[in-house]
């Protein structure tokens, strides 16, 4: 397994040669076995309340993550993990997620 980078430009992703334009802006994002994991900005304005993703590099959505809160307001805001993928969310849970399913596998209240 290698985990490679990628260049990403607002709501658009680079990753082994193709770009990829996706719905809202890109925060952060990182390629790994074929697969995109694609934080959204949160402080964009137009983040959707599921925004941290997996696609394919053809941009088929796989999975989109599981949140700790069930609220409107939850959201992650920082990718703290790759291996393994730990994303942080706004309801102060640093969540491991299943690189699978999005699924959480542990969560960890900081606050």
């Amino acid at each position: 397994m290698t985990i490679e980078e990628v260049v990403f430009d607002r709501n658009r992703i680079k990753a082994r040669g193709g770009w990829i334009e996706l719905e809202h802006p890109i925060q952060d994002a990182f390629l790994e076995d074929g697969r995109l994991f694609v934080l959204f900005d949160p402080d964009s304005g137009s983040w959707p309340s599921a925004n941290m993703i997996c696609i394919g590099l053809n941009g088929e959505r796989l999975w989109v993550a599981e949140f700790p809160e069930r609220t409107r307001e939850d959201y992650y805001y920082l990718i703290s993990s790759r291996k393994p993928l730990v994303v942080t969310s706004f309801s102060s849970y640093d969540c491991e997620l299943d690189p699978e399913t999005g699924k959480i596998v542990s969560r960890e209240f900081f606050k």
